[in-house]
């Protein structure tokens, strides 16, 4: 199923798309009747309206978008800290430095390669949990720490 564009990409796409038609055509009017100045020099700033309208316009888009992205990591990353238990877990491309897993149950969990310097992993249960080729100089692991591994 091919993913449709939402209204506001869409609605940019009608706007690049009567920006330059309207640019193009006060050129042309420009170029090949020059006696009527008056509608060109409108349509020329028609024209030049729409297209900083569409820079505007992708400039919030993006924006939204960087927006939704990053509300969407801090949700993640409250989830995280708040856990108690997360079993399986896996931080996938996450960053995860500074979350505090003190206490946390991390059975089978998916930690192979994750950078864990200087992390704070006190009396975390990692049993079951795949550490392999984890970083963990400078990590605080004391307390009843399990690290059975699968």
């Amino acid at each position: 199923m091919i993913p449709m564009p939402d209204a506001g990409w869409a609605l940019l796409g009608v706007l690049i798309l009567l920006g330059v038609l309207g640019a193009a055509f006060a050129w042309r009017m420009a170029v090949k009747e020059p006696e009527r100045e008056p509608r060109t020099e409108v349509l020329a700033g028609i024209g030049g309206g729409l297209i900083t309208g569409i820079a505007i316009g992708v400039s919030a888009l993006f924006l939204k978008q960087a927006l939704e992205e990053s509300q969407r990591y801090a949700t993640w990353r409250a989830n995280v800290e708040i856990a108690a238990s997360i079993p399986g877990f896996s931080p996938g491309d996450r960053d995860i430095e500074g979350i505090d897993f003190s206490g946390t149950s991390l059975h089978n969990a998916d930690l192979r390669g994750v950078d864990l310097c200087h992390a704070q992993l006190r009396d975390t249960d990692f049993t079951g949990a795949d550490l392999s080729g984890a970083q963990l100089q400078g990590a605080n692991l004391t307390g009843p720490t399990s690290t059975r591994p699968i």
